[in-house]
């Protein structure tokens, strides 16, 4: 990667409900925005064969934003303080360099201990159901 040591740093999760297809695709679309605006970026997915490219406590100390791009539930404790830009998964597979600047501005994430609705899960709708069983 050609971008400097002084390039914003980003950090971005994706994940799919399946798992599968969206969750890399997001990544790649994500990388390939990220090495166009100049951004040095490190991406966790949440696929279907687990975690990967998991965060350390340095990454997250040094990031300057976190990206969510997840149609599932992704804990944000660890981001504590850190500037967060969430959003589904679609949005940031067609529109990744937009996702990517917002990051950058976004309002920093101070979740409360009383916030339990980040912690339970979604309902998934009847496409959604319908599109995890034929895949």
């Amino acid at each position: 990667m050609s971008t400097s040591e002084s390039s914003p740093l980003i950090l971005a999760i994706t994940a799919c409900p399946t798992g599968i297809a969206h969750t890399y695709m997001a990544a790649e679309n994500l990388e390939a925005a990220a090495q166009e605006l100049g951004y040095r970026i490190k991406i966790e997915t949440h696929g279907s064969i687990g975690v990967e490219g998991a965060f350390s406590k340095q990454d997250i100390e040094d990031a300057d934003a976190i990206v969510i791009g997840a149609d599932t539930v992704i804990s944000k404790d660890r981001f504590h303080g850190k500037r967060l830009e969430a959003t589904g998964v679609d949005e940031a597979i067609k529109h990744p360099k937009e996702l990517l600047s917002r990051s950058l501005s976004a309002a920093r994430w101070e979740g409360s201990a009383d916030n339990k609705e980040e912690e339970a899960p979604r309902k998934n709708s009847i496409g959604q159901t319908l599109y995890k069983a034929l895949m």
